[in-house]
């Protein structure tokens, strides 16, 4: 229990700040963050953590309880393009998101990599559809991808289901790869790995981390030929 508690507040302390620091960062109040949080423009706390704490003796017992919200230090960033973009409504976020995502979207697929996914899955490139913006928006608000994603921020969170839903579909194909295909494969798990959060340890073992990243390692390794590894 005693690691548990510690190896939590060391990944909440290197990736996270509780509330009133958040604020103070983007140079609001705590009030005026809830605000913020309730008017639909920005995340929620992407993690609450609960306290329990009791002390008993022959003299006393005593109880407390207390629950700290954490925020993504790096949603900071989102604030910031709220007040560059001068964003006051719940629909003018949604719009500035979904303009990021696209855009990341567009830049990857352009790029050699993004070229490397269509010659695997050559319909991967497809347009979102609105129902899934959609939902990415409002996992985003409850500060879902704070958690998931390396800094929750809508570029990267493009990256994030992109890369998910791409070695997922390779993982269940159950193909043959050369050693080329094999090289890309393992290039596009590094660029996920940059993209995905490193999640706290107790949520590693059934995080798309270790699905798509540590494992897929291991399982596309497995083609490289004895005569040309070069990973």
């Amino acid at each position: 229990m005693t690691n548990f508690i510690t190896d939590i507040q060391s990944y909440l302390q290197s990736y996270f700040q509780p509330t009133n620091t958040h604020a103070a960062a983007c140079a609001l109040s705590e009030d005026e963050l809830e605000q913020l949080i309730a008017s639909g423009t920005y995340p929620s706390a992407s993690y609450q953590v609960q306290h329990h704490f009791q002390c008993t003796s022959f003299v006393a017992d005593k109880k407390q309880h207390t629950n700290q919200a954490w925020h993504r230090s790096s949603h900071q960033n989102w604030h910031q393009a709220l007040k560059q973009n001068h964003i006051k409504t719940e629909t003018q976020a949604f719009e500035l998101f979904t303009s990021i995502y696209l855009e990341a979207h567009q830049v990857h697929f352009d790029s050699p990599l993004g070229q490397a996914m269509q010659h695997f899955w050559p319909t991967i490139a497809t347009l979102p559809e609105e129902v899934y913006l959609n939902a990415s928006w409002s996992y985003f608000q409850q500060g879902v991808y704070g958690v998931c994603s390396r800094d929750g921020l809508p570029e990267t969170i493009f990256k994030k289901q992109c890369g998910v839903k791409f070695i997922d579909h390779l993982m269940a194909q159950q193909a043959q790869f050369s050693n080329v295909e094999v090289e890309q494969i393992l290039q596009i798990i590094d660029w996920l790995d940059h993209a995905a959060a490193p999640f706290a340890p107790h949520e590693t073992a059934t995080s798309s981390r270790q699905r798509c990243i540590i494992n897929a390692r291991i399982h596309f390794r497995q083609f490289l030929t004895a005569d040309n590894i070069s990973r």
